[in-house]
C-alpha cells in the first residue's frame, strides 16, 4: 500500500531547508556538549496544505514561522513538520 500525508484542519506540511555551513574558525568553535541556540524564526518550504487554509500560499513556497510552533511527528519512519496557518509570520515566493 502507498500511503500519502495530506494537511487537515488549517495545517500547512512543510519542510527544513537545507542550510549551507560556513566554515568556522576555531575561535567560532565550542567546547563539547555546549550547543548554540536555534534562531527564533526559520524559513521553510510548503509541501502541501490543508483544504481549508486561507492563506494564499502553495506548494514550493517559503514561510517563515517561529521554530517553537513548528509541530513534529514520524510518518513511515521519517520526522514530519506541520505548522497551522496562523503561526505564518510571511510567505516567500521565487519571482
Amino acid at each position: 500500500m502507498i500511503y500519502s500525508l495530506e494537511p487537515v484542519n488549517r495545517y500547512l506540511l512543510i519542510q527544513e531547508i537545507e542550510k549551507v555551513e560556513e566554515e568556522k574558525s576555531s575561535a567560532d568553535l565550542l567546547p563539547d556538549g555546549l550547543m548554540t541556540q536555534k534562531p527564533v524564526h526559520e524559513y521553510y518550504e510548503v509541501l502541501n496544505k490543508a483544504g481549508d487554509c486561507n492563506i494564499d500560499v502553495e506548494s514550493g513556497d517559503f514561510v517563515v514561522v517561529s521554530n517553537n510552533m513548528v509541530e513534529r511527528f514520524k510518518f513511515k519512519e521519517a520526522e514530519q513538520l506541520m505548522i497551522l496557518e496562523n503561526y505564518v509570520l510571511a510567505v516567500v515566493r521565487m519571482n
